[in-house]
């Protein structure tokens, strides 16, 4: 099955949601619609470049919240960008494992790649 990935802009998440309730309705019959994942905002720190799109997080606990809010509006991956602390990108990393969701996105300026690789 082909798979598309959605990485957070607002009105591409409307739009492919309005599609995507009418291929499921059936009110689309003519259009097979592909499996669309989606991460819901992005998750960022204090000062998110995204402010419009993205739900800042200032420690590991709202950091912990941010992924259980993505899963309750839906997301089906969580996406990370520049801004977080080591320790609040950690606790989500740790929390979407829990919840058996895959991480994706900006390694943040707090971090290395290698640590974010190691995280999971």
């Amino acid at each position: 099955m082909a798979k598309a990935r959605s990485l957070g802009a607002m009105v591409e998440l409307l739009f492919v949601c309005g599609v995507l309730l009418m291929v499921v309705a059936g009110l689309l019959p003519w259009l097979l619609g592909p499996r669309i994942v989606m991460a819901g905002e992005i998750v960022d720190g204090p000062d998110p470049t995204w402010p419009a799109i993205s739900r800042s997080v200032r420690t590991p606990e709202q950091g912990r919240a941010a992924v259980a809010a993505s899963i309750r509006d839906g997301s089906d991956f969580i996406k990370v960008y520049n801004g977080l602390s080591r320790e609040s990108y950690l606790a989500i990393v740790d929390e979407a494992k829990r919840r058996h969701l895959d991480v994706v996105g900006h390694v943040p300026f707090a971090i290395t790649a290698a640590d974010a690789a190691e995280a999971g």
